[in-house]
């Protein structure tokens, strides 16, 4: 048997079985994403129910920056990071009390995430997301 007639006869059916495996591979590459895509989601939902359990969260607030916001420019690392400050965090009360008066603005003293959180909010530094009086006391 010659190549020729090895191909002419084996040639389509090799090229149906390349192109099965190359279906089968591609379909394990898709479900892969897919998972993948799944477990992100599961673990940012998980990232974000733990924002919301801290005071990073009103400090975010506080800043004018969504939780939504946050987890979608913040990298994983990033928030892994930020939330373990702020659960390891020794200045509770001068956080609570900031955040109770609505003023952030000597924020840097007492937050060790607060360089890194005013980097997300559109807001100048230390202004707040409570109003202010007005001056002509109409509140």
């Amino acid at each position: 048997m010659g190549a020729d007639q090895f191909w002419g006869e084996f040639g389509p059916v090799l090229v149906v079985i390349a192109s099965c495996a190359l279906l089968v591979a591609g379909m394990a590459m898709l479900f892969n994403c897919i998972q993948s895509s799944r477990f992100l989601r599961s673990y940012r939902q998980d990232l974000n129910q733990r924002v919301g359990g801290l005071r990073i969260h009103r400090m975010l607030e506080a800043l004018g920056v969504s939780r939504r916001s946050y987890m979608r420019k913040a990298a994983f690392s990033e928030v892994e990071t930020h939330l373990s400050r702020c659960q390891q965090c020794p200045n509770t009360s001068e956080c609570d009390a900031a955040l109770e008066q609505g003023d952030t603005s000597n924020g840097e003293a007492f937050c060790p995430n607060f360089r890194e959180l005013v980097k997300f909010s559109r807001r100048p530094r230390g202004v707040t997301s409570r109003r202010a009086p007005a001056a002509d006391g109409s509140g």
